[in-house]
């Protein structure tokens, strides 16, 4: 996912040093009130099990942070994964007090396994998940699980427009 504040389309520079060196734009993509535009950028023909750096922006701009991220290893390679779930609303700190200790392990990538937010439609996505959770966002490979807080109320819609979740996934939960 990508986001940017004005613009309709999306970019995602990329390579295998921070030198970047290729890019893919997205066009178009959809606004989240109070948030931006929300990208779906798809990366194809990357190495398995390899660490790419990345950095998002527009065609206009990039933001200033090259990012890592791991792609998924082959079918029997040993690999670290770390799961981490129940954030809330990040009241107790559990992003703070975490990430620390979770990048210290050096995982190949994590997985989140719902709960990030009390109440799926409340708008505390970047205060109490992107912004707190940043060093493990920005370092390692996530993917997520729905949990019963982002659902509550089939109040699902804030976690389907901020993850990208296959589109089969999607309708077998519905």
């Amino acid at each position: 996912r990508v986001f940017s504040h004005n613009n309709p389309s999306g970019t995602v520079y990329y390579g295998k040093t921070p030198d970047l060196g290729q890019k893919v734009t997205a066009e178009t993509g959809w606004n989240v009130d109070g948030e931006g535009f929300v990208h779906v950028i798809e990366l194809t023909g990357l190495e398995p099990f390899t660490e790419y750096y990345y950095q998002v922006g527009d065609e206009s701009r990039r933001y200033e942070t090259i990012c890592t991220a791991k792609t998924a290893p082959e079918k029997g390679t040993d690999f670290r994964l770390i799961a981490f779930s129940d954030v809330h609303d990040n009241d107790e700190k559990i992003w703070q007090n975490s990430a620390p200790i979770m990048l210290g392990v050096d995982p190949d990538m994590w997985i989140t396994i719902g709960d990030l937010v009390n109440k799926g439609d409340m708008r505390t996505w970047n205060s109490a998940f992107f912004i707190p959770g940043e060093s493990m966002l920005t370092a390692k490979t996530l993917t997520s699980v729905i949990g019963n807080h982002e659902t509550m109320d089939k109040s699902d819609e804030n976690l389907l427009r901020l993850f990208f979740c296959p589109i089969s996934w999607i309708y077998r939960y519905r």
